[in-house]
C-alpha cells in the first residue's frame, strides 16, 4: 500500500491543506516559510506519535491565530493509502473501500496534547493506526539544501550516503539492483529536482519585478 493524500488541519502555519501523492515520486519545492518543513513534520508526527518519546503538547493547536476558534480546536492529519494487496485488504477489511480501493486514518491532537484516532468507514480508530504503523515505513532523508551554485557538496554527501545505506540495509548487499538501479537513475532525478526549482525561481523573479 502506499500513500495517495495528506490532510492537514490546524498544525503549525498550516491552517487546512490537501496534498494529493503522486505515486512515482513526489518533490516538495518552495520558498522559505512556504510550509515544506511542516509538511515533513505533519508525516513524521503521523507515523511517530504513539511513541512516548513524542511530546504531543507541542504539536496542539496553540498558535494565535488558531485562539479564537474555541477549546475543542482539533489539530488532525489524516493520511490515506490506496493500491493496498489482497492480504492488506483482509487486514483494513473495516476500514478498507472497496468503492474508492482505498483507507484513511487521522491522528487528533487536543490543546492538551491528547491523542484520539479516527478511521474510515468508523472502523476503530486505534486499532487501525497500530495496523498501519505495523505495516508501513517511512524514512527520513536528511534535507538538501540548493543555493545559487547548485548542490552544496556536503549536503550531496550526506543525502548519497544516506540513501545507500538505506538501500544496502534493504536488500543485505552494497551491490544491491535496487542500489545499482539508484546510481543510474540519481541524475535523472536530480535533473527534474533542479528544472522545478529554477522554474520556480524564475517565477518568483517575475512576480517581484511587476
Amino acid at each position: 500500500m502506499q500513500i495517495s493524500e495528506i490532510q492537514i488541519e490546524k498544525f503549525k502555519g498550516l491552517k487546512k491543506a490537501t496534498f494529493r501523492i503522486n505515486p512515482k515520486l513526489q518533490v516538495i519545492a518552495g520558498p522559505n516559510n512556504a510550509g515544506k518543513t511542516t509538511l515533513i513534520k505533519a508525516i513524521e508526527l503521523f507515523f511517530s506519535i504513539s511513541s512516548s518519546d513524542v511530546d504531543t503538547s507541542q504539536f496542539a493547536p496553540k498558535n494565535p491565530y488558531y485562539l479564537k476558534e474555541g477549546r475543542r480546536t482539533l489539530t488532525k492529519i489524516r493520511i490515506s493509502f490506496n493500491c493496498l494487496s489482497e492480504l492488506e485488504k483482509q487486514i483494513f477489511s473495516s476500514a478498507f473501500a472497496p468503492r474508492l480501493g482505498a483507507i484513511w486514518c487521522e491522528c487528533r491532537i487536543t490543546r492538551q496534547g491528547k491523542v484520539t484516532f479516527k478511521a474510515s468507514k468508523k472502523a476503530n480508530g486505534e486499532e487501525t493506526y497500530s495496523a498501519v504503523v505495523d505495516r508501513y515505513r517511512i524514512v527520513h532523508i536528511p534535507v538538501l539544501r540548493i543555493g545559487d551554485q547548485g548542490f552544496a557538496s556536503t549536503e550531496t554527501k550526506r543525502l548519497m550516503a544516506t540513501v545507500k545505506e538505506i538501500l544496502v540495509r534493504s536488500r543485505r548487499g552494497k551491490d544491491s539492483d535496487e542500489q545499482k538501479k539508484f546510481t543510474r537513475n540519481i541524475n535523472k532525478v536530480t535533473a527534474s529536482i533542479l528544472k522545478v526549482l529554477e522554474e520556480g525561481k524564475k517565477t518568483a523573479k517575475n512576480l517581484i519585478s511587476e
